[in-house]
């Protein structure tokens, strides 16, 4: 026990204590024993409350995506639908857009041809087997739209109503080799018939054809429609494009002058039908010039000019009245050979009488 008190341990204890102790009474002098009590205790729990604090902080976070879900949910489909309304005001702003485009085209065109009644459209889908560029409309016959109606632009021609459904139509191009135009150069007034070519239309062009050998036509020439087609299918002046090059036909007697159409074919989205126009449907002066002077002149053929509704009427009354008068000529015919007949047996029987007289 001795032995212990006069270790170097007890004395390294009994250092340390009375170093405690010393810190003691400076606190109990300075401020009391509770706040050292309080220190201590501070010190002993400060690591279990940031443990703690740190603990509640990663529940919190991880039970707040749960907590909160469907807040999230509404958010997200409250911004959804502003999205949606976003896009259908654009979509709405678009097509307000395209109509005022349409209705200053139609005022442009309308100022231009006061004739002409037209029917704005819109394209809807595109025949891409089709090398001529056909395309249908978003207009049918409940819209007033009819077969062979013209087609065209603010810029020019485009080409014609080849079928017509209810509430659609399709659309033949000027680049389709089955479509005749008559056109005029406006320059130098020489005329001709603008149709395609499998060639040209390659290359989104057509040709003014049966131009005469000493033609005037240059590249750079504006072509218009003549209105000179059969059943005034076309408007007069209607742009059609321009010539881009001048060419001899393969025949040697003509001149053929490839044109670049005003309008984009093509690419073209909106477009006007031509409902009606000064002189559509009527034939071209001159081209019933030869029937008209033969129905108008009796002394040929013993008639006078008769209505159309009329027409099928007078070959049956005169194929009846052929047929009376060949009735007619076959019964006279019967009597003179009948009469004959009695003339010559009244000689004989006379004959016989004399000799029968001389007899007795």
């Amino acid at each position: 026990m001795n032995a212990f008190f006069r270790s170097g341990r007890f004395k390294i204890l009994l250092a340390i204590l009375i170093v405690l102790s010393a810190f003691t009474i400076r606190a109990i002098v300075s401020n009391g024993f509770s706040p050292l009590v309080a220190q201590i205790a501070q010190v002993i729990t400060t690591p279990f409350q940031s443990f703690s604090a740190f603990l509640s902080s990663q529940v919190e976070d991880t039970l707040g995506v749960f907590l909160h879900a469907q807040e999230t949910a509404e958010e997200l489909e409250r911004t959804k639908e502003l999205l949606r309304e976003a896009n259908e005001q654009l979509i709405d702003m678009e097509h307000y857009k395209s109509e005022n485009e349409q209705y200053r085209e139609m005022l442009n065109i309308r100022e231009e041809n006061e004739d002409l009644t037209i029917q704005p459209a819109s394209v809807i889908a595109r025949d891409h087997s089709d090398r001529f560029g056909s395309f249908v409309i978003d207009k049918g016959s409940y819209h007033g739209i009819t077969p062979r109606s013209p087609v065209i632009t603010a810029d020019g021609l485009v080409g014609i109503i080849s079928e017509v459904g209810l509430t659609q139509s399709k659309v033949t191009t000027i680049l389709d080799v089955r479509l005749n135009i008559g056109a005029v150069d406006v320059r130098s007034q020489d005329t001709g018939v603008v149709s395609g070519t499998v060639e040209l239309a390659a290359q989104g062009y057509c040709q003014l054809s049966y131009l005469p050998r000493d033609s005037g036509v240059a590249v750079g020439d504006l072509v218009r429609t003549s209105g000179s087609d059969s059943g005034g299918l076309f408007p007069r002046d209607l742009v059609i494009g321009n010539v881009v090059e001048v060419v001899q036909d393969p025949s040697g007697l003509s001149l053929n002058a490839v044109i670049q159409p005003a309008a984009d074919v093509m690419e073209v989205n909106d477009v006007f039908v031509v409902t009606s126009f000064l002189g559509m449907g009527e034939e071209p002066l001159g081209s019933g010039e030869e029937d008209a002077s033969s129905s108008a002149d009796p002394s040929q053929d013993g008639s006078s000019a008769q209505d159309p509704a009329e027409g099928d009427a007078a070959p049956a009354s005169s194929s009846q009245e052929a047929s009376s008068s060949e009735a007619s000529s076959q019964e006279g015919s019967s009597a003179s050979s009948q009469g004959a007949s009695s003339q010559e047996d009244a000689p004989a029987s006379s004959e016989e009488a004399s000799s029968q007289e001389t007899g007795g």
